[in-house]
């Protein structure tokens, strides 16, 4: 898939790892998702779930995301502070 940099793992798709291979370690491990699985084997990386093709099942539950999102969005648009 030439990749060059860690960040090259957010065009991953679910559909690429099945492809390859990895459907079992996906189901089995990592509810399906590449999210989780990248989540587990890099930890020392930030993963930004919404950079992937499409956020992991219940991500935008959990209040922690979306303020990471929006701390992220507004750094993005060049906003200083939250005002």
């Amino acid at each position: 898939m030439q990749f060059k940099t860690i960040e090259d793992w957010y065009r991953v798709t679910v559909e690429d790892i099945h492809e390859h291979g990895g459907v079992r370690l996906l189901n089995g491990y990592y509810n399906d998702s590449p999210y989780q699985a990248l989540q587990t084997i890099y930890p020392q990386h930030n993963w930004l779930g919404w950079k992937f093709g499409l956020a992991p099942k219940g991500f935008w539950d959990k209040r922690e995301n979306t303020e990471q999102f929006l701390g992220w969005l507004g750094n993005q648009l060049g906003y200083t502070s939250g005002e």
